[in-house]
């Protein structure tokens, strides 16, 4: 009787354990303004980012996938150009994917926006995964030579500006 009285508490126990997936994604953006780019790395959890691709493209990758391979290059690419943008002085800057990067359970992106001009304030919008996922989360971290800023954004804001 005590046994089975002790399985049952361990049962529940083990049952209020309730395992809890967090989305989010954090990206760096590194504003070099001898160099008129900003650098950007995005992190992001891989199965996540692979979801994302195979339902807005219809694809079948696996977490085996070469995301440096030139097709599945430009599915991101394509993605990023729809998810994530910087505009500066009213204009949206293009940007160069640079390639991807797979670490654990994490993929970082690399990409390169060009910008001209020193604009006195940049808008940075970032709507990866909120197609997917309600309670996504996007962090982002902004950096120059002096000051560095982070924001959260989310499906109810998936922009912010920043004086620069």
């Amino acid at each position: 009787m005590k046994s089975k009285v002790f399985l049952i508490l361990i049962g529940l126990f083990l049952c209020s354990f309730e395992t809890h997936k967090y989305y989010v994604s954090t990206s760096l953006f590194e504003y070099k303004e001898k160099m008129n780019t900003i650098q950007v790395t995005v992190r992001v959890f891989e199965d996540d980012f692979i979801n994302a691709l195979n339902t807005r493209y219809q694809k079948d990758l696996d977490l085996d996938s070469d995301l440096n391979e030139p097709e599945n290059k430009q599915l991101i690419s394509d993605y990023l150009l729809v998810n994530l943008g910087v505009v500066a002085e009213n204009q949206k800057l293009k940007f160069n994917f640079l390639g991807s990067e797979e670490k654990n359970d994490t993929t970082a992106l690399y990409i390169e926006f060009d910008i001209f001009n020193s604009p006195k304030s940049i808008k940075i919008s970032n709507s990866l995964f909120i197609e997917l996922f309600d309670d996504q989360q996007n962090v982002i971290h902004f950096k120059t030579d002096i000051q560095r800023k982070s924001f959260l954004l989310n499906k109810d804001s998936q922009s912010v500006t920043i004086d620069l």
